[in-house]
């Protein structure tokens, strides 16, 4: 009974063994996903990687196509309300950030965000600190979008928006 266990001990230690050693293969290299992107002249790629490539252009709004990217901020040196306008020239769903900057976390700011038509987008938001919030807007429109806010601050800090 011995020398069967130390037969089978033997059998399935060269069975481990042999499955130690795998043949492996190099996988194919993927197809080029942008190789039918015909460039014109005044295009260039900004930034390329497997999955999305960005075209800058001369011609396209805000130099970057399809949309483009509309910024504007608003520095609160002491706590205050007011507000500010960003001009979008996109529709459709976008997309928009809301941040804040401060190098306190006690600062806060209240911030409503209003459609060019008047209604509101998003109200009551709460932002203290560095902050930032990302939101998706569908049925968008071309126009201003207003940013209303009440800064509360000892040590100033700046509201931005960015509609994309």
């Amino acid at each position: 009974m011995k020398k069967f266990r130390s037969f089978v001990a033997l059998c399935l230690a060269m069975v481990m063994a042999f499955s130690f050693s795998a043949v492996a293969f190099a996988a194919e290299p993927k197809a080029d996903a942008f190789s039918d992107v015909v460039l014109t002249e005044d295009e260039t790629v900004v930034y390329q990687d497997d999955e999305v490539m960005i075209i800058e252009s001369s011609a396209a709004a805000g130099g970057i196509s399809p949309l483009s990217t509309c910024y504007n901020g608003q520095w609160v040196g002491s706590s205050s309300n007011g507000s500010f306008g960003v001009y979008s020239d996109n529709s459709g769903t976008v997309g928009i950030t809301i941040s804040t900057e401060s190098s306190s976390n006690d600062s806060i700011a209240y911030i409503t965000v209003l459609r060019p038509n008047g209604s509101e987008f998003q109200s009551g938001l709460c932002l203290s600190g560095t902050q930032e919030k990302k939101y998706t807007m569908l049925f968008a429109s071309t126009g201003t979008y207003t940013i209303k806010y009440s800064a509360y601050t000892t040590v100033g800090m700046r509201i931005n928006c960015w509609i994309y």
